[in-house]
């Protein structure tokens, strides 16, 4: 399990997203709303209920490891899925394990 965010490989800032501090972002969208092209988010262990949309940018988002981050929707919409690198229409829940990179 990773607990510090590992070097941005882009440069970029790091974004924390951790649902248990007042000095981090509480959820990965709300994160990934103020990231740059360069920015990178870093998710801390925790279950996340959370909508996450991608727009036309690039983003990169690590997580903590497999079994120590899970990010859900209740609600339907995108989500992102590391395992397959993929993005899904359906709600569906999935563990952040690696570096993912996505652009649409």
């Amino acid at each position: 399990m990773m607990t510090d965010p590992p070097p941005n490989p882009f440069g970029g800032k790091t974004l924390i997203v951790d649902a248990n501090s007042g000095d981090s972002y509480p959820r990965p969208s709300t994160a990934l709303l103020d990231a740059g092209e360069y920015d990178q988010g870093f998710v801390r262990p925790g279950v996340y209920e959370d909508k996450v949309f991608i727009t036309g940018r690039p983003i990169h988002l690590v997580g903590a490891g497999r079994d120590e981050v899970q990010i859900f929707s209740r609600r339907g919409g995108l989500s992102i899925s590391s395992r397959s690198q993929a993005v899904s229409s359906r709600a569906s829940r999935f563990d952040m394990s690696e570096v993912i990179r996505i652009q649409r």
